[in-house]
């Protein structure tokens, strides 16, 4: 984060610069840490239907739902009281919360492959306790697209003849994930985006900012 002075000294505004998001996280825990505060905020709050955090399973796989000195319940509703003062509308605070969900979501989605494994060609079975119907209307877009984005790989030769290859398991779960990844990313870049807006930054004045580097996160 960038700081902006004026000739008296006061701060004038400030630039954030997002360079780097832990998006391996979203996926991806050790045992005994969690990821991500606001899937626990989310999770504490139930809110859009979300369940406990133990249900969820990006979340199970450290086994650690609770962190000391952390209360998810309030640190949800802290969350919705900033996001309102810096000016997210009550639409937007909805949508960011139902892609957070969804991408819990997305971590239920598991894969059968006995037909795959007999025949390249037939795609792996979605299954799982995910509601992948809900997650295709949260991202606007059909269930059929959502699933074959998932399950196939989109080949486009010279003469523009489009080909769809079945993924293995292992290229299921890839994608899964990468999707997962994709939506928290761009939620995080969507709140520094707002956030940007309200600290409203001010000319560069040679001399006069000073720089901060710190993680953040959501």
């Amino acid at each position: 984060m960038q700081i902006f002075f004026g000739p008296d000294n006061t701060i004038k505004g400030a630039n954030i610069i997002s360079y780097l998001l832990e998006k391996s996280r979203v996926v991806s825990i050790t045992p005994n840490e969690r990821s991500f505060h606001a899937f626990y905020a989310l999770t504490a709050a139930g809110k859009f239907g979300t369940k406990e955090a133990a249900c969820y399973a990006f979340l199970k796989q450290s086994g650690t739902y609770t962190a000391a000195g952390i209360d998810d319940l309030r640190y949800f509703q802290e969350i919705g009281k900033s996001m309102t003062e810096i000016g997210f509308s009550g639409e937007e605070q909805a949508q960011i919360w139902e892609l957070v969900w969804a991408v819990l979501e997305l971590g239920n989605l598991e894969f059968k492959d006995e037909k795959h494994q007999h025949n390249e060609a037939e795609p792996c079975e979605p299954h799982g306790p995910c509601d992948l119907k809900r997650v295709a209307k949260v991202l606007r877009v059909e269930e059929p697209h959502l699933r074959k984005l998932i399950l196939f790989e989109k080949k486009v030769f010279k003469n523009e003849e489009a080909v769809f290859k079945a993924y293995s398991r292992a290229g299921c779960v890839g994608n899964r994930n990468t999707l997962a990844k994709a939506l928290y990313n761009a939620v995080f870049e969507f709140i520094i985006f707002k956030v940007q807006l309200a600290l409203n930054p001010a000319e560069p004045d040679a001399g006069r900012s000073i720089n901060l580097l710190d993680i953040f996160g959501f």
